[in-house]
């Protein structure tokens, strides 16, 4: 018998299996890894959703140039139980900022 899996599962699982895979070498199982998303609205929602489930992982910048957007994923973290990220509209603060594995 032949298990079908819906496409939001697969790319939900597809999502945390690349983020964890594009993680720091150097980064030991005790540490934090500190991410920006970019962009936060549907794609990025789930983003979100897929990223507070992986232990060390802090959303630390959310960039969207939509303010209401970014303020409704910002309350989303906070709701999670994170802290509330910083945003900005312009990804070049966001590059620039070495906290920001």
């Amino acid at each position: 018998m032949t298990r079908k899996l819906p496409r939001r599962q697969f790319l939900a699982a597809a999502g945390a299996a690349a983020a964890g895979a594009a993680l720091p070498a150097r980064a030991a199982a005790a540490d934090t890894i500190v991410v920006a998303i970019m962009g936060v609205n549907i794609r990025g929602s789930q983003l979100i959703n897929d990223l507070v489930q992986v232990p060390g992982m802090e959303i630390a910048t959310l960039v969207e140039v939509d303010e209401t957007v970014a303020a409704r994923a910002a309350k989303k973290l906070v709701d999670l139980g994170r802290r509330p990220p910083a945003i900005v509209r312009d990804v070049r603060h966001t590059v620039a900022d070495p906290a920001i594995d």
